[in-house]
């Protein structure tokens, strides 16, 4: 639709539509509650900046883990804690982390137990389960491989049973009293195919199933526990360009072994360039930066589009009411309410980078670490920030 068509609509049906003009590396990019933007990023001489709230602060440097991408952060109910990841160009692996107090923006160091080599250290997993940390790390070229939980309120590491720890899965839960992971390669069964592996907290006992109609994957963009099934989110294929990823979700209800298709999404979330997600206690919201992002509610099995097209390639993150949607480098988050279709903007929050990560530590937002590509050179960061919002 051309842009004056879409003016002459909004004048007859009064909706809000605004763009936001370019802040340091975000396109500027059409939201609509009509779901009608055009394709392209809209001009910045007829932009209109959303309002704007919350206030960013800087978090301490001094104690921090070293520069770092890809890794993973956690919100344990009191700190956030950050593990794994790759650092430096050719990349290694670091073997710690820390945790950091939001309430007296202080760190505190984290270190992989010794019995982590550096192979166990490039295959290690982690999910935050509960009150823990689990740390899964399989070699998937020799038989060596470690299993161990972190409490942060004690430090302490507890090493757990690895008969049977899987290899090779493309997908991780927590259940709320086992992890479940989805896997061809299985010990002691040394097998391929579908294979649910399940690791019991109360007995510290792995088991396996076979499982059927589990999708051809590299890995899960989102994986969730929905309170009933696991629900994850993937790319399947490529479009027939092969510019952009075919995505689609499959359901395995509890004490089940067969998967489900979810019901196909919508175009600007089924044909993306890459996509974030996040669960919100009762729908998957999915977010693809070229098209916009939907919402899909399992119990109906059903979706529906986003009131808004705003431009995310960092992280999307649920308050528990609203979806903070992160981008790399310095500029704004957008914060939208999908209940009203409600749309704000912070501020620009500075120097960040891109392939950071983001959490929603209790009443805050905690932006951490990341890249950035400078005249061919990866630049690591160990900054980052905090957005507090109002009440």
């Amino acid at each position: 639709m051309l842009i004056g068509n879409l003016f002459k609509k909004i004048a007859e049906l009064a909706p809000i539509v605004a763009c936001v003009a370019t802040v340091a590396g975000i396109s500027g990019c059409c939201v609509s509650v009509l779901n009608d933007c055009p394709n392209e990023p809209a001009k910045q001489t007829k932009v209109q900046a959303f309002p704007t709230v919350g206030e960013w602060q800087p978090i301490t440097g001094s104690g921090a883990p070293e520069f770092r991408y890809s890794f993973e952060l956690f919100w344990t109910g009191a700190e956030v804690l950050v593990i794994g990841g790759r650092v430096g160009n050719p990349s290694s692996f670091p073997a710690d982390g820390g945790l950091y107090d939001t309430a007296n923006d202080s760190w505190r160091p984290l270190k992989l137990p010794e019995e982590f080599s550096a192979n166990l250290v490039s295959n290690a997993r982690y999910l935050w389960a509960d009150d823990r940390l689990y740390v899964m790390a399989p070699d998937s070229q020799t038989t060596e491989k470690a299993f161990v939980s972190f409490d942060p309120k004690t430090s302490d590491w507890t090493d757990l049973a690895t008969d049977g720890l899987p290899r090779k899965c493309t997908a991780i839960v927590w259940t709320g009293d086992q992890i479940q992971k989805s896997c061809e390669q299985v010990e002691p069964f040394e097998e391929y195919g579908q294979n649910l592996v399940s690791y019991d907290a109360k007995t510290n006992a792995w088991t396996r199933q076979v499982t059927t109609g589990f999708p051809k994957i590299g890995h899960a963009d989102c994986s969730v526990w929905t309170g009933s099934e696991w629900l994850i989110w993937a790319s399947t294929g490529s479009d027939p360009t092969e510019t952009k990823g075919l995505y689609s979700g499959y359901r395995l209800a509890r004490g089940k072994t067969a998967w489900v298709a979810a019901a196909p999404g919508p175009d600007v979330v089924a044909v993306a360039d890459s996509a974030v997600c996040v669960w919100t206690g009762t729908e998957l919201a999915v977010y693809a930066l070229s098209s916009g992002g939907a919402l899909y509610n399992p119990t109906t099995d059903s979706w529906r589009l986003m009131d808004a097209r705003f431009g995310t390639d960092g992280a999307l993150v649920w308050t528990g009411t609203k979806l903070i949607a992160v981008s790399g480098g310095p500029g704004a988050a957008f914060v939208y309410d999908p209940a009203s279709g409600e749309i704000n903007q912070t501020p620009s929050r500075g120097e960040t980078s891109g392939s950071f990560a983001a959490t929603w530590a209790g009443v805050r937002l905690v932006v951490w670490g990341g890249k950035e590509v400078t005249n061919g050179q990866l630049e690591l960061t160990n900054v980052g920030a905090v957005l507090i919002l109002p009440p």
